[in-house]
């Protein structure tokens, strides 16, 4: 995390990258349900999150923040990437 102050404003941003696996038990599962059912669906086996934040001293009442996350999956996989993108402003009185 950096910060950077400018004419009395104070700027922060962050990014974040998390990453989890599934079990092999879960992976075999959705397999054996799979062949099964014909079903056509993912199987488990990772993912991953992308995050960057970006905080900004608007006014000395007022904040505003744009949060954006990227979920990637592996290429050749059924879903493709999915991305958010929040905007949000604080205001206190």
């Amino acid at each position: 995390m950096f910060e950077l102050w400018y004419e009395q404003a104070l700027f922060t941003a962050e990014l974040a990258f998390a990453f989890a696996r599934y079990s092999d038990t879960a992976s075999t599962f959705d397999s054996q349900i799979y062949s099964l059912s014909g079903t056509n669906f993912p199987i488990r086996r990772n993912e991953a999150v992308l995050e960057a934040t970006y905080l900004a001293q608007i006014a000395p009442w007022r904040q505003g923040a744009a949060i954006g996350a990227i979920y990637p999956h592996p290429p050749g996989k059924q879903l493709g990437d999915a991305g958010v993108l929040i905007l949000r402003t604080n205001i206190t009185f």
